[in-house]
């Protein structure tokens, strides 16, 4: 009888622990850094050495042999490669529209400003000595200027606005890579994969999903929970964080036109990389877009 209840007793306590998971992932279930848990239940087997009086195949109940995340590798990766597409779209077309803003304004463009300025001009020409036609000539070329230069003023405003914005993405992303080292280094510091606690794994996706947003990154997944961070065009990226060691980006201009390098958290060589997607990425090639609008701006500035 003492074998029923103790049987009993097991089974209780095992199955309110696993109310309490469930519990738990009801209560969480609006936090999107959380991962789902699952209680995996065991047989007990026994333990006494006294196989005369005890069958082998004997059992005293059940028990919770840990609480597992409900993690798919796959998905995660996924979901990390279109959070970076995603980031760089959005980033990239809010600095379009600016900038569409500036070339289309609502009242006239430089386009409308030049056919009015070519249209009066071909007034004086029929008749040169029409004080009022040629006023009016000066007038429009004096509101040619004042429209080129608006957008010059505006082109070189969206510049400092994605300078600024590519300042604060390397700023965040290397902060975020601090968190991450200091959680890999919590992870690697366990005596074993199964005794590292979800929480910290979930802090671990959390961070890895904040870097895709801003970057292009690959992650591997290794049997003692920790991770390698690559960046940079798949195939072609460098290393970012391996076991405890960790690298952060810089940002530096070159030629006019802003670059990423990746420099260890120590200092030492840096190294360029190419970012094809995130929010880095969108910032620059809106940058790159913000060049050439001003270049041709110039080509026809001088042209006149």
């Amino acid at each position: 009888m003492s074998d029923i209840f103790g049987i009993a007793k097991s089974g209780l306590q095992a199955y309110k622990e696993s109310l309490a998971t469930t519990g738990q992932n009801i209560a969480n279930v609006g936090n999107e850094n959380y991962a789902r848990r699952e209680a995996n239940l065991a047989e007990v087997r026994s333990g006494s050495a006294d196989v005369l009086s005890i069958s082998p195949s004997s059992s005293y109940g059940v028990k919770v042999d840990g609480i597992t995340r409900a993690f798919d590798q796959f998905i995660d990766v996924q979901l990390q490669k279109a959070s970076s597409g995603l980031s760089f779209a959005t980033s990239q077309t809010l600095i379009l529209e600016n900038l569409e803003q500036v070339l289309r304004p609502s009242e006239a463009t430089v386009a409308n400003k030049l056919q009015d300025f070519f249209a009066s001009l071909s007034t004086v020409s029929q008749d040169p000595s029409d004080i009022a036609a040629r006023n009016i000539a000066v007038d429009a070329g004096q509101a040619v200027v004042a429209s080129i230069k608006n957008v010059a003023n505006g082109i070189r405003d969206i510049s400092k606005l994605v300078t600024d914005n590519i300042k604060g993405n390397i700023t965040d992303f290397n902060n975020t890579m601090e968190n991450l080292g200091s959680v890999q280094r919590e992870i690697l510091g366990n005596t074993s994969p199964k005794s590292t606690p979800n929480s910290l794994l979930d802090q671990r996706d959390a961070y890895l999903k904040a870097l895709s947003e801003f970057a292009d990154i690959s992650v591997d997944y290794n049997k003692n929970g920790s991770v390698k961070v690559t960046i940079g065009t798949t195939g072609q990226g460098q290393t970012l964080m391996d076991g405890l060691v960790t690298k952060k980006l810089k940002l530096q201009n070159v030629d006019g036109s802003a670059k990423i390098f990746l420099g260890s958290s120590a200092g030492g060589t840096s190294s360029k990389i190419q970012i094809q997607s995130g929010e880095i990425a969108g910032n620059l090639a809106a940058d790159i877009t913000l060049i050439n609008a001003k270049n041709s701006l110039d080509d026809l500035t001088k042209s006149l």
